[in-house]
C-alpha cells in the first residue's frame, strides 16, 4: 500500500466509523473515545474506536490496523462484567483482511447496519455470545522468570540427573 492509499484509507475509515457506529452512543448510551498506535517515526499502525457501557458491562472496539503483519478490520465485543477478576470475554464477529480493503471503506455501511441488526442483545447488555474467548488483563509482577515452578522444575531435573547418574555407574 502507498502513502497515499494508506492516508486515504484512514481518513475514510476515522470518518465511516465516527459517523456509522454513532448509534452506539446516540441510542444505547455508550461513551466513545479514540484511540491511535503510533510508530516512533510517526507511522500510524491502528486506528481504534472504544465503545463503553459500565452498565451493560460491555466494551465494543473497532479498529483497523494498517502494520504489515497486522489483520486489518476488526470490530470486537468484550463481556467486561468479570473485569475485577482481572478476566474479560472477547469475541470478534467481523474480520476483514486489508487487501480486501478498498480505500473508501465501504464495508463499513454493511458491518454497522448487521451489528445493529443481528446483535441487539449483547450491544444491550442482555446475553453475550456463547462461543468466546477469555483472556487475563492482570500484568506479571515478577518478570525474571524466578517463579516458584521454575525453581521445582530444575530441582525435579537435577534429581533425575542425580538418580541416572547412579543407575549407570
Amino acid at each position: 500500500m502507498n502513502i497515499e492509499d494508506y492516508k486515504i484509507k484512514r481518513k475514510n475509515f476515522k470518518l465511516k466509523v465516527n459517523t456509522l457506529f454513532q448509534f452506539l452512543v446516540e441510542d444505547y448510551g455508550y461513551s466513545s473515545k479514540y484511540k491511535k498506535l503510533q510508530q516512533p517515526n510517526g507511522f500510524v499502525t491502528s486506528d481504534s474506536f472504544i465503545f463503553e457501557h459500565n452498565n451493560k458491562n460491555r466494551k465494543i472496539e473497532v479498529s483497523n490496523n494498517y502494520h504489515p503483519n497486522d489483520y486489518g478490520f476488526e470490530l470486537t465485543v468484550y463481556d467486561t462484567s468479570k473485569r475485577n477478576y482481572q478476566i474479560l470475554k472477547r469475541k470478534s464477529p467481523y474480520l476483514i483482511l486489508k487487501k480486501r480493503q478498498c480505500g473508501e471503506q465501504n464495508y463499513l455501511k454493511h458491518i454497522s447496519d448487521d451489528f445493529k441488526e443481528k446483535h441487539l442483545k449483547i450491544i444491550s447488555g442482555k446475553e453475550f455470545y456463547e462461543d468466546t474467548s477469555e483472556y487475563s488483563i492482570a500484568k506479571s509482577k515478577n518478570n525474571n522468570g524466578l517463579t516458584l515452578k521454575n525453581v521445582l522444575l530444575w530441582l525435579l531435573i537435577l534429581i533425575a540427573l542425580f538418580v541416572l547418574q547412579k543407575i549407570f555407574k
